[in-house]
């Protein structure tokens, strides 16, 4: 059973894109929502009520997630899936961080907001932190996304750190279940691979078999052009890409890859979490 921790706020896409994503999966799906920026807002412009917007917001919070659960289960009834909600006064950061370790989740599904007057456009407010704090993978659907089956991913790489062995089996079976294709990119004017490259690219191989792999060879310069022109050349329905803290220039390369990427793109992102065991 696939455990999927749901972030929303009640935007109309993130559930419905998420239900049938894994529609062939037994899954247990667990939905919050974190009404603390809610409350903090609302007391901005009435401070005197703010002894009284916990508990509203709490039970508003409730209602329209039970509310969700009903829509969906009507709309998409699925005998493998169960629903859970959890609204919570809490930071959204805090309680996802918490919840993610207490109930083992496999995978955050969370949404992007499309915001043109922002430069760089690092998703919404929330979704940045989560992805670098918290020990999840996270899939990200944008704003405007319209659900079809992913039949063609792309998973860039310098196989230069291992994987975890629990993500790429959630890639190999999200995968497996829509019958895609996986390119994986490497971007280099050198075709040679270190012994410790081919070690990666090997577990890559073993880990993903029993999907159709294509391992590619780039040689632009920068590796943004490189993913943002192989997306577009090839029709990616969704791009992987790997959160490493390691080394602080990875950091900055990957977050340069998402700002970048984003301003041009509107195809769902997983971030897997190479961040020790």
């Amino acid at each position: 059973m696939r455990k999927i921790l749901i972030l929303t706020d009640f935007s109309d896409h993130i559930l419905p894109y998420a239900v049938n994503l894994f529609k062939e999966a037994i899954c247990e799906f667990f939905i919050m929502h974190a009404y603390q920026d809610a409350i903090y807002t609302e007391t901005l412009s009435n401070a005197s009520h703010f002894d009284n917007l916990f508990p509203s917001a709490g039970r508003l919070s409730k209602q329209k997630l039970e509310g969700i659960v009903e829509a969906m289960t009507a709309e998409f009834p699925n005998s493998r899936h169960k629903y859970h909600v959890i609204s919570t006064d809490k930071t959204l950061l805090e309680e996802a961080d918490s919840f993610v370790d207490a109930h083992n989740i496999d995978l955050i599904v969370m949404g992007s907001k499309d915001d043109h007057n922002s430069k760089p456009i690092t998703f919404g407010s929330h979704t940045p932190q989560v992805i670098k704090f918290v020990k999840c993978p996270v899939l990200v659907i944008p704003e405007h996304a319209v659900y079809a089956s992913p039949k063609h991913f792309l998973f860039p790489t310098h196989y230069l750190i291992p994987y975890k062995t629990r993500e790429l089996e959630l890639l190999c079976d999200l995968a497996y279940m829509h019958g895609a294709v996986i390119d994986v990119l490497y971007n280099s004017k050198c075709e040679t691979l270190s012994l410790h490259q081919k070690d990666n690219q090997r577990l890559l191989r073993e880990e993903l078999g029993k999907n159709q792999i294509n391992f590619k060879l780039s040689s632009t310069k920068a590796i943004v052009d490189a993913v943002t022109e192989y997306i577009k050349n090839n029709t990616i329905d969704l791009l992987v890409l790997v959160n490493s803290r390691h080394l602080s220039f990875d950091d900055i390369v990957f977050h340069t890859i998402l700002d970048e990427i984003t301003m041009t793109l509107d195809i769902p992102y997983l971030i897997l979490q190479n961040r020790g065991t």
